[in-house]
């Protein structure tokens, strides 16, 4: 009953120190995985293409070969990505099939992908991706294509730029003939523009239609080409760029049961027969630095706590 005002002042200082410590704590722990989310949103941190590729003719990430060039990956092996041991790790992934074209006298690149289409990996589960879930980012003027439209005449999004070299707007319809098909230029199919697609990046000079369209159009039914993969990662450290064909089994084991980008592209690569899966060290590297000094920023905070409830303890 002695001091009660000093034991009662205590006690809510305790309270308080260990409710601050508790609630940084908790933030420091959950606040990787929504940065990390956060940082998906901006695209791909693994791009998978085919192993046996030959030498590719890109420009700005796209590939300018003729249609029938070149090795190819089978669209029906992508349910496999929602199968490894980090599947709950894929955020999102949309295949790509590049078919150079002409329009209105105009050489362009015509990309085929997937838009917001539903994958069922078995019967309890499916799975929604493509380039919505991809690029949220993305900016539409106008209506996203139906990626189940594979007709004659499909719907398509046309970059800003090329939109407005060849005048084109939402609800124009427009011919396009594949360059190099089968050793000659195939017919013209048309092709209705649903939106105009602004992006800051090289898709504002393409085309973008349904992949079924696209591999119809070139004679590559069940083909892509590219396989962008935006998937959550923990930042890499030194471990994590071990050579892993030279660490013991407990230590590989430890490598490919953590989250690092390497180990989730080379359980796709195991995944897709035929594929390299590469990290894209730019966008890998920069969210690392990022959630890095986030957690320590967070971590300091929650020292702080426990500081200040120790002088108000026994100050």
């Amino acid at each position: 009953m002695r001091r009660r005002r000093r034991k009662i002042l205590s006690v809510v200082a305790v309270a308080l120190g260990i409710a601050v410590a508790t609630a940084v704590g908790t933030i420091a722990l959950d606040v990787g995985d929504r940065v990390n989310l956060e940082l998906r949103s901006f695209g791909a941190n693994i791009a998978v293409t085919p192993a046996a590729d030959g030498l590719p003719v890109t420009v700005g990430g796209v590939d300018y070969r003729p249609a029938g060039s070149g090795a190819f990956l089978n669209e029906a092996d992508l349910v496999n990505l929602r199968k490894i041991f980090w599947r709950n790790n894929i955020v999102a992934f949309a295949p790509s099939l590049y078919v150079p074209v002409t329009i209105q006298n105009t050489s362009a690149v015509l990309v085929g992908s997937w838009f917001d289409k539903e994958l069922v990996v078995s019967k309890k589960e499916a799975f929604r991706t493509g380039l919505k879930q991809l690029h949220p980012t993305w900016r539409v003027v106008g209506q996203w294509p139906n990626d189940s439209d594979s007709s004659g005449s499909a719907t398509c999004l046309v970059g800003r730029r090329l939109a407005k070299r060849l005048g084109l707007a939402p609800g124009s319809g427009t011919g396009v003939s594949p360059v190099g098909v089968h050793g000659q230029d195939a017919h013209a199919t048309l092709l209705i523009v649903t939106g105009i697609l602004e992006t800051g990046g090289p898709e504002d000079d393409q085309i973008i239609a349904p992949l079924a369209s696209v591999q119809k159009m070139a004679g590559l039914e069940g083909k892509v080409r590219r396989i962008e993969v935006s998937a959550l990662t923990k930042p890499e450290d030194d471990f994590a760029r071990s050579d892993v064909t030279k660490l013991p089994p407990a230590e590989f084991d430890r490598w490919y049961c953590t989250p690092y980008v390497r180990s989730i592209a080379s359980q796709i690569q195991q995944a897709i027969p035929g594929s390299a899966a590469t990290p894209i060290y730019q966008v890998a590297d920069s969210e690392g630095k990022i959630l890095s000094r986030v957690g320590i920023l967070l971590w300091v905070l929650a020292e702080a706590a426990l500081i200040t409830l120790s002088i108000l303890l026994y100050g």
